[in-house]
């Protein structure tokens, strides 16, 4: 932006690097096509950015054909979950067989159990819409520092919340962001370690 001729200051012949003044093809490579742009602020604030393309559009997803099969919506809602499993219903015929992210968030461990207890409790009562139940506890509630989720119907919470009391090992946890965060471009103001304390 606004180059019209490079600087005299910096030896262009050697290496690789040159100023841009009309627009390039960008060769296709056998892996994502990625560019650094700088920010260079006369008061010394610099940033720099890596972009990636986008991956490439995948096909549309399938559409299930329709179906004469019974739907949640199409069952009574004065029944309770708990009726329909312990008789053995098919999970297609039993109101809150929708597969919900069931999302806990607590301070402590200790916290974190008491709060799946609570949440089995009240799905297994039936005392709280399972859509509405699994809506405000992934957006009505903060995010602290001990999670869980169990992703799956009221059958798979009532199971994930018994292991979960019960201080069963979660089969994939997930660990914290140990991956990259910041990248210093190493122009000077950047130090060994300087990120340590973060």
């Amino acid at each position: 932006l606004h180059v019209d001729e490079p600087s005299p200051q910096v030896d262009w012949s050697a290496g690789e690097v040159r100023l841009l003044t009309e627009a390039q093809q960008w060769p296709v490579l056998d892996r994502p096509r990625r560019a650094g742009v700088s920010s260079f602020g006369i008061s010394g604030t610099n940033a720099h950015v890596i972009l990636e393309q986008a991956p490439p559009a995948g096909a549309p997803p399938a559409v299930a054909p329709p179906t004469d099969a019974p739907t949640v919506d199409a069952l009574p809602a004065d029944v309770p979950p708990t009726d329909a499993f312990l008789a053995g219903a098919p999970r297609a015929d039993v109101p809150g067989s929708e597969v919900l992210p069931w999302v806990l968030s607590a301070r402590t461990d200790e916290a974190l159990r008491a709060q799946a207890g609570q949440v089995r409790a009240a799905v297994a009562a039936a005392t709280a819409d399972a859509g509405d139940l699994a809506y405000a506890l992934a957006k009505g509630r903060a995010a602290l520092e001990r999670r869980a989720v169990v992703v799956g119907d009221a059958t798979d919470l009532l199971t994930g919340a018994d292991a979960l009391v019960a201080g069963a090992p979660v089969p994939t946890p997930l660990h914290d962001g140990s991956g990259i965060v910041f990248v210093f471009p190493g122009q000077g103001s950047q130090w060994l370690g300087m990120a340590v304390e973060l």
